[in-house]
């Protein structure tokens, strides 16, 4: 019950992130969340897995490239705007998340969701609640940041992410041999597989 209480709370956290990055920058979150649905997934499996083990650090490092990835070869935002949308969005929902703790009145404290995962599960179903309605509310209403984003799109951007990918599938491989870690191997093969799916689709249907 533990791993399906994880994955569910997890992934409607996932969501309500996503949704804030889109949203508040003026897109249709609803128009990706079938893509960015098994995305979060793979993010949530390999953070489960790492818990409590020494690589812990790498569950945000991870999650933060998947985000990057998806905005970058599915939504079409180019490379720096992916950057900063998928850095802003993490750091707005983590701002959230730590105005709701102090408000609290400790019973929301650190020490206590980290030894007690119902209050973590409320504490995640809350600030995905509100960063959702919130982040829906502003687009709703003709509110959020707007930019063109192609005006920073530029010619070598495939390229450079390609090799990004060989240099962090190369450095997994090598994780996976000293660390035995293959879950986050297979994770980012799963990832990448699922990017050209719809990479692919989106360009013939286009």
């Amino acid at each position: 019950m533990e791993t399906t209480f994880f994955m569910i709370f997890s992934t409607i956290e996932g969501l309500a992130i996503y949704a804030m990055i889109l949203y508040l920058f003026r897109m249709d979150f609803s128009r990706y969340i079938t893509r960015a649905l098994p995305v979060i997934i793979l993010v949530n499996v390999q953070s489960y897995f790492l818990r409590g083990d020494e690589l812990s650090f790498l569950a945000p490092i991870t999650a933060l490239f998947f985000t990057f990835f998806f905005l970058f070869f599915i939504v079409r935002i180019p490379v720096i705007w992916s950057m900063i949308l998928g850095i802003t969005g993490y750091l707005a929902y983590a701002l959230l998340q730590s105005v709701i703790v102090a408000t609290s009145f400790g019973f929301l404290s650190i020490d206590n969701v980290q030894t007690m995962p119902v209050r973590g599960y409320l504490l995640q179903t809350l600030t995905s609640a509100i960063a959702l309605y919130v982040s829906w509310k502003f687009y709703r209403k003709g509110y959020g940041f707007t930019f063109e984003f192609d005006k920073l799109r530029f010619k070598w951007e495939k390229i450079a992410v390609l090799c990004f990918i060989i240099t962090l599938l190369l450095g997994l491989i090598y994780l996976m041999y000293t660390k035995q870690i293959i879950f986050i191997l297979i994770s980012f093969i799963i990832f990448l597989a699922v990017l050209l799916y719809y990479s692919m689709r989106k360009e013939k249907i286009s």
